[in-house]
């Protein structure tokens, strides 16, 4: 409400919120059931799921 008074400084009222980009909802939906991104190619550096890394600490507690 304060940014609709007209004495309200120009610069500090909020810029309206861009929408997302398309891809933004399918990413959401498919990381949230643990599929692989389409859109993006797995980085060589790329983080590890939790499956990859349950089965590293069971390996090592195994080794121990």
């Amino acid at each position: 409400p304060w940014a609709e008074l007209p004495s309200f400084p120009a610069h500090l009222r909020h810029p309206p919120h861009p929408a997302p980009p398309d891809w933004l909802p399918q990413a959401i939906a498919a990381s949230e059931f643990g599929a692989p991104l389409a859109a993006s190619p797995p980085a060589p550096n790329a983080p590890v799921t939790r499956a990859q890394a349950a089965m590293a600490v069971a390996a090592m507690l195994e080794n121990r």
